[in-house]
């Protein structure tokens, strides 16, 4: 198992209140230009559970990315209601990235896919998955997670209706995802991402 998974798992309330506490208070808002594109590079870093994190924030209408370091960092996103997740590489940088999906202001996946298109010699290592929103119906917020081994996951976080409970109460590995240089016509293309084909694990 993940440490960052193993560390959810083993986290109080407060642990995790305290968490996202410190992402709300630490994140920052920049501008990024990766080619003829302008991006929202939106996060922080931080520790928990002894694990490295990259937080990457949301706001809607937009593509947030933050820059992170495979080998050493986890990957923290939230919330989740239908965005897509993911990690790629621009001129050997790595990067991960929250992609708004919204269809009542800015659906971003064709800025994504024409920002692929156009970069295509300069971007790499594509993988993008979509967390499974269907657990919005049941907890309080639905985080993704991409491990520092590269695995995504699914995190239902408190009970729905309950703004006190903050605790992690299921994990699901996400077993479908677009990998390569056709993710992003995939992922903007297809629209069954069959969740049942997740694995729960806790």
């Amino acid at each position: 198992m993940d440490d960052i998974i193993r560390a959810f798992i083993l986290a109080s309330n407060d642990d995790i209140t305290d968490f996202m506490t410190t992402c709300r208070t630490q994140i920052h808002g920049a501008s990024l230009y990766l080619g003829q594109d302008t991006f929202l590079q939106y996060g922080c870093r931080l520790q928990f559970g002894q694990q490295s994190v990259v937080y990457l924030g949301w706001q809607d209408g937009k593509i947030m990315v933050m820059p992170y370091h495979p080998v050493n960092d986890n990957i923290v996103s939230s919330p989740f209601s239908g965005c897509l997740f993911g990690t790629f590489s621009y001129n050997n940088v790595d990067y991960a990235v929250h992609i708004a999906t919204s269809h009542t202001t800015s659906d971003m996946r064709n800025k994504w896919e024409n920002f692929c298109k156009i970069n295509r010699n300069h971007i790499t290592n594509v993988k993008i998955y979509q967390p499974n929103k269907d657990l919005t119906y049941q907890y309080g917020q639905v985080w993704g997670v991409i491990s520092n081994t590269g695995k995504c996951y699914s995190i239902g976080i408190g009970r729905k209706g309950d703004i006190d409970d903050k605790r992690c109460l299921y994990i699901e590995e996400s077993c479908n995802i677009f990998l390569g240089t056709q993710a992003y016509t995939d992922c903007c293309r297809r629209t069954n991402w069959q969740p049942n084909h997740n694995r729960r694990i806790f």
